[in-house]
């Protein structure tokens, strides 16, 4: 886990210059666990092995864009929950959309598109994966969104 004082180090030297010290330690002391939450497209008829890797590609891709982002809540060295959820066509856009336009949080989210080598039109947006983060920061995004079945 990236340690308080290294990510402030960081922070100094300009390696982070959008994002304020974070005291990552007091965060998951009050119970605000970091996690990961995953959101397919439940509009697009896929298998459960194809869904499985698109999920992957997803979180394969959210976690490099966390590290290169918000490497203070993307520590190597421990895993965080990973939650998948479901959404139409309609709110998987509206999704991507409402992260993407937050002030905070615009480049937190990765987004896989299928190349259509199998099931999925070629350039088919599949999931979309933000990075990892605090729930409370995730929820304000996600907390319409049912869990995927």
């Amino acid at each position: 886990m990236l340690s308080t004082e290294s990510y402030t180090n960081a922070y100094k030297q300009g390696l982070m210059p959008n994002l304020p010290p974070i005291d990552v330690q007091s965060i998951i002391d009050r119970g605000n666990e970091i996690a990961m939450y995953i959101v397919v497209r439940s509009d697009l008829v896929m298998s459960p092995g194809k869904v499985a890797a698109q999920v992957g590609h997803g979180v394969e891709l959210a976690l490099d864009l966390g590290k290169r982002r918000a490497p203070q809540w993307t520590p190597s060295d421990k895993p965080c929950t990973k939650i998948v959820l479901q959404a139409n066509f309609e709110e998987f856009h509206s999704f991507i959309s409402e992260v993407t336009l937050s002030k905070e949080h615009g480049n937190h989210v990765a987004v896989v598109v299928d190349e259509g080598r199998t099931e999925i039109t070629p350039n088919t947006m599949t999931v979309a994966a933000l990075i990892p983060m605090p729930r409370s920061e995730a929820q304000r995004f996600t907390s319409k969104l049912k869990r995927y079945k």
